[in-house]
């Protein structure tokens, strides 16, 4: 009775809070409306578990979302049950948001890019621009208008899902990458026909 108790007054808790999200006169230097979710510190060799925000996916999938231990951001269908020892979800688990991993156990289908050409004919190709956003001023950038969307450089542009189109840094880093590469070919080839010049 005492656990229904805790669990109804818990829920009271957080209709309560979520009620406040809305605008609310509280007085000059004080925050706005809080929805809080604590921590497990029942701790243990497990360690203390962060609070979360569950929310359901589109196809019934649980996302949970948490600031890890060392303030990042992460996301995972289960919720961390520790930050230390061996828990069934460690502190560290998920995707952190924003994090571009490179680790080969995520990734499917590899193989290696030799067509380093083509990324640079791509390089070339794009125009850059300086511009002014959130205050800031960026001297040189890529700048995505409609007709780029699609490009090699663009991501999230299906017109259809009405997205803002972004950058799509791991192809950016990749085909600058590749492009360095294509370049370094010509440059070694040249030097083998200055070289061989020279002998003449």
């Amino acid at each position: 009775m005492n656990l229904l108790r805790a669990s109804f007054l818990s829920v009271l808790l957080l209709l309560s809070a979520c009620e406040a999200v809305g605008p609310m006169l509280a007085g000059v230097g004080i925050a706005g409306a809080t929805l809080a979710a604590s921590r497990n510190i029942s701790g243990g060799a497990e360690g203390p578990a962060a609070g979360t925000v569950f929310l359901g996916e589109a196809d019934g999938t649980n996302s949970y979302i948490w600031t890890d231990a060392t303030g990042d951001l992460r996301i995972n269908n289960s919720a961390p049950t520790g930050s230390s020892g061996s828990p069934t979800t460690t502190d560290l688990a998920g995707v952190e948001v924003g994090a571009q991993t490179s680790w080969h156990e995520l990734k499917q289908n590899i193989v290696k890019f030799t067509n380093y050409q083509a990324a640079l004919d791509a390089v070339v190709e794009t125009t850059l621009y300086s511009f002014d956003m959130e205050g800031l001023h960026y001297d040189t950038g890529y700048v995505i208008h409609e007709e780029d969307r699609g490009s090699w450089f663009s991501y999230n542009d299906d017109i259809s899902q009405q997205q803002i189109p972004s950058l799509k840094m791991r192809e950016i880093v990749g085909t600058q990458s590749a492009a360095i590469k294509a370049l370094n070919e010509k440059i070694l080839r040249l030097e083998k026909i200055v070289e061989k010049l020279s002998k003449n």
